[in-house]
């Protein structure tokens, strides 16, 4: 009984302490709701645009993924460069993309279960709205029975 008791008491310091530890922003999933016009975009919601002039003074319309275009005070954009090694996965995951904006290398895999060595890189936006610039890219694919490397395309996105 004393165990249990223990366990339990464990337990529930572990879900106490989950709860008096605040993020410093909230949540995508905590912010449903955001207003007529707004996306939630990594931890606020942020003002829908199709080009600056739509942003408050200091901000700039980006693309942040497909043709999604928010007001954000950004000064960079970035996409997933190439591929120069490619070999057969287990599993599933995606490209690595904005989520992590410090430039650090990736293990980019798809669908197709074949992972490539593609790193983020960094450039200066050149539109409005900012980003979204396509780009020639080599990828790691399946063709056939094999992981090969080959032509590809990516667009470029807000990188905070």
């Amino acid at each position: 009984m004393k165990k249990r008791f223990l366990t339990a008491a464990a337990v529930g310091s572990i879900f106490l302490a989950a709860c008096l530890v605040a993020p410093t922003e909230p949540g995508a999933d905590a912010l449903g709701d955001c207003a007529p016009g707004q996306s939630a975009f990594n931890g606020a919601c942020r003002q829908e645009c199709a080009a600056t002039s739509d942003c408050a003074a200091g901000l700039s319309c980006m693309n942040v993924g497909g043709a999604a275009t928010l007001c954000l005070d950004y000064d960079h954009c970035g996409y997933v460069g190439d591929d120069t090694e490619c070999s057969a996965r287990d599993g599933y995951g995606g490209y690595g993309g904005p989520e992590d904006p410090y430039g650090t290398s990736y293990s980019s895999y798809g669908p197709s279960d074949c992972v490539g060595n593609a790193k983020w890189q960094v450039e200066a936006p050149s539109t409005d709205p900012r980003c979204g610039l396509p780009h020639t890219v080599v990828r790691c694919q399946r063709r056939g029975a094999r992981c090969e490397l080959g032509a590809g395309t990516t667009l470029d996105v807000a990188d905070p």
